[in-house]
Protein backbone atom coordinates (compact mmCIF):
# COMPACT_ATOMS: atom_id res chain seq x y z
CA UNK A 1 0.00 0.00 0.00
CA UNK A 2 2.94 2.54 0.81
CA UNK A 3 6.19 2.83 -0.99
CA UNK A 4 9.01 0.65 0.33
CA UNK A 5 11.17 3.20 -0.73
CA UNK A 6 9.97 6.08 0.50
CA UNK A 7 12.79 8.84 1.19
CA UNK A 8 12.04 12.10 2.19
CA UNK A 9 8.22 13.32 4.27
CA UNK A 10 5.82 15.52 2.68
CA UNK A 11 7.88 18.17 4.85
CA UNK A 12 11.35 17.38 2.70
CA UNK A 13 12.61 15.66 5.50
CA UNK A 14 14.77 12.64 4.84
CA UNK A 15 12.78 9.50 6.22
CA UNK A 16 15.71 8.70 8.13
CA UNK A 17 16.37 11.79 9.74
CA UNK A 18 12.36 12.22 10.85
CA UNK A 19 12.73 8.19 12.68
CA UNK A 20 15.73 9.59 15.00
CA UNK A 21 14.29 12.87 15.68
CA UNK A 22 10.83 11.00 16.14
CA UNK A 23 12.79 8.45 18.49
CA UNK A 24 15.09 10.92 20.32
CA UNK A 25 12.28 13.09 21.27
CA UNK A 26 10.10 10.38 22.73
CA UNK A 27 13.06 9.61 25.16
CA UNK A 28 13.51 13.01 26.42
CA UNK A 29 9.42 13.41 26.59
CA UNK A 30 9.10 16.01 24.41
CA UNK A 31 5.44 16.03 23.30
CA UNK A 32 5.17 19.06 20.58
CA UNK A 33 8.19 17.62 18.69
CA UNK A 34 7.67 14.04 19.09
CA UNK A 35 4.50 14.22 17.59
CA UNK A 36 5.39 16.80 14.68
CA UNK A 37 8.31 14.32 14.05
CA UNK A 38 6.13 11.64 14.55
CA UNK A 39 3.07 12.83 12.11
CA UNK A 40 5.73 13.29 9.47
CA UNK A 41 6.55 10.04 9.43
CA UNK A 42 2.76 8.60 9.90
CA UNK A 43 1.89 11.13 6.97
CA UNK A 44 4.59 8.61 4.34
CA UNK A 45 4.88 5.63 5.94
CA UNK A 46 2.45 4.44 8.21
CA UNK A 47 3.14 0.72 9.00
CA UNK A 48 7.23 1.85 9.87
CA UNK A 49 5.43 4.48 12.10
CA UNK A 50 3.95 2.14 13.66
CA UNK A 51 6.88 -0.23 13.49
CA UNK A 52 9.03 2.19 14.91
CA UNK A 53 6.78 2.93 17.43
CA UNK A 54 6.69 -0.30 18.63
CA UNK A 55 10.22 -0.79 18.48
CA UNK A 56 10.49 2.70 20.99
CA UNK A 57 7.99 1.09 23.26
CA UNK A 58 10.49 -1.45 23.93
CA UNK A 59 13.41 0.02 23.67
CA UNK A 60 13.32 3.17 25.25
CA UNK A 61 10.26 2.81 27.68
CA UNK A 62 10.57 -0.90 28.64
CA UNK A 63 10.97 -1.77 32.12
CA UNK A 64 10.67 1.50 32.98
CA UNK A 65 6.46 1.36 31.97
CA UNK A 66 5.43 -2.30 30.93
CA UNK A 67 2.16 -1.77 30.20
CA UNK A 68 2.94 1.19 28.21
CA UNK A 69 4.11 -1.56 25.24
CA UNK A 70 0.46 -3.40 25.86
CA UNK A 71 -1.53 0.03 25.21
CA UNK A 72 0.46 1.36 21.96
CA UNK A 73 0.15 -2.38 20.61
CA UNK A 74 -3.75 -2.09 21.33
CA UNK A 75 -3.53 1.47 19.63
CA UNK A 76 -1.91 -0.34 16.57
CA UNK A 77 -4.20 -3.21 16.73
CA UNK A 78 -7.02 -0.27 17.33
CA UNK A 79 -5.80 1.09 14.08
CA UNK A 80 -5.99 -1.10 12.17
CA UNK A 81 -9.18 -1.95 12.51
CA UNK A 82 -9.96 0.89 11.68
CA UNK A 83 -7.87 1.09 8.10
CA UNK A 84 -9.46 -2.49 7.43
CA UNK A 85 -12.64 -0.61 7.53
CA UNK A 86 -11.88 2.79 5.54
CA UNK A 87 -9.50 1.94 2.98
CA UNK A 88 -5.99 3.95 2.34
CA UNK A 89 -5.70 6.92 5.32
CA UNK A 90 -6.92 6.40 8.45
CA UNK A 91 -7.09 9.75 10.92
CA UNK A 92 -4.32 9.65 12.90
CA UNK A 93 -5.95 9.82 16.63
CA UNK A 94 -4.34 6.14 17.68
CA UNK A 95 -1.21 7.25 16.33
CA UNK A 96 -1.18 11.05 18.64
CA UNK A 97 -2.23 9.02 21.68
CA UNK A 98 0.53 6.33 21.35
CA UNK A 99 2.75 9.25 21.01
CA UNK A 100 1.72 11.26 23.95
CA UNK A 101 1.53 7.57 25.97
CA UNK A 102 4.97 6.68 25.16
CA UNK A 103 6.56 10.43 25.53
CA UNK A 104 4.81 10.38 29.47
CA UNK A 105 5.58 6.98 29.97
CA UNK A 106 8.66 6.48 32.88
CA UNK A 107 11.59 5.54 30.58
CA UNK A 108 13.90 2.62 30.84
CA UNK A 109 17.21 1.37 28.75
CA UNK A 110 17.16 -1.51 30.21
CA UNK A 111 15.45 -4.16 27.60
CA UNK A 112 17.77 -2.38 24.87
CA UNK A 113 21.06 -2.83 27.12
CA UNK A 114 20.19 -6.22 28.03
CA UNK A 115 19.93 -7.23 24.21
CA UNK A 116 23.31 -5.50 23.57
CA UNK A 117 25.14 -7.00 26.31
CA UNK A 118 23.55 -10.69 25.54
CA UNK A 119 24.64 -10.27 22.11
CA UNK A 120 28.10 -9.14 22.54
CA UNK A 121 28.43 -11.87 25.13
CA UNK A 122 27.46 -14.61 22.39
CA UNK A 123 29.94 -12.64 20.20
CA UNK A 124 32.68 -12.90 22.32
CA UNK A 125 32.03 -16.94 22.50
CA UNK A 126 29.56 -17.44 25.55
CA UNK A 127 28.05 -20.82 25.58
CA UNK A 128 27.07 -22.01 28.63
CA UNK A 129 25.81 -25.32 28.68
CA UNK A 130 22.11 -26.15 29.40
CA UNK A 131 21.48 -26.58 33.03
CA UNK A 132 20.75 -30.04 33.92
CA UNK A 133 17.46 -28.79 35.81
CA UNK A 134 15.72 -27.83 32.23
CA UNK A 135 16.17 -31.13 31.30
CA UNK A 136 13.48 -32.28 32.41
CA UNK A 137 10.52 -34.36 31.78
CA UNK A 138 9.14 -31.85 29.18
CA UNK A 139 12.07 -32.39 26.81
CA UNK A 140 13.29 -35.55 25.30
CA UNK A 141 16.56 -34.97 26.66
CA UNK A 142 15.44 -35.47 30.30
CA UNK A 143 12.63 -38.19 29.23
CA UNK A 144 15.88 -40.43 27.79
CA UNK A 145 17.23 -39.74 31.28
CA UNK A 146 14.40 -41.05 33.48
CA UNK A 147 13.33 -37.35 34.79
CA UNK A 148 9.35 -37.30 36.17
CA UNK A 149 6.98 -35.09 36.89
CA UNK A 150 7.41 -35.81 40.33
CA UNK A 151 10.93 -34.21 39.58
CA UNK A 152 9.49 -30.92 37.94
CA UNK A 153 7.56 -30.25 40.93
CA UNK A 154 10.10 -30.71 43.18
CA UNK A 155 11.88 -28.26 41.29
CA UNK A 156 9.01 -25.92 40.62
CA UNK A 157 8.67 -25.97 44.69
CA UNK A 158 11.93 -25.48 45.04
CA UNK A 159 12.23 -22.40 43.25
CA UNK A 160 9.21 -21.11 44.03
CA UNK A 161 6.90 -22.35 46.75
CA UNK A 162 3.31 -23.48 46.13
CA UNK A 163 0.59 -21.97 48.72
CA UNK A 164 -2.72 -22.95 46.62
CA UNK A 165 -4.88 -26.24 47.72
CA UNK A 166 -4.38 -27.35 44.28
CA UNK A 167 -0.62 -27.82 44.69
CA UNK A 168 -1.38 -29.58 48.08
CA UNK A 169 -3.53 -31.97 46.31
CA UNK A 170 -1.00 -32.76 43.35
CA UNK A 171 1.20 -33.94 46.34
CA UNK A 172 -1.39 -37.25 46.50
CA UNK A 173 0.10 -37.88 42.76
CA UNK A 174 3.81 -36.75 43.26
CA UNK A 175 5.02 -37.34 46.77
Amino acid sequence: EQEKAVRFTKGGYAVSDVTSAYQKEIRRGNEELALFFGMELYDVAFFYFWKRTLIIAAEDVGTGSPDTIVQINALYQAWKTCKEQSGYYVDPQHAVMAILLLCRAKKSAEVDNAKNYTSLKKKSGYHPEIPEYALDCHTPTGKAAGKTEADWYAFRESVNPSKDEYFEKLREFHP
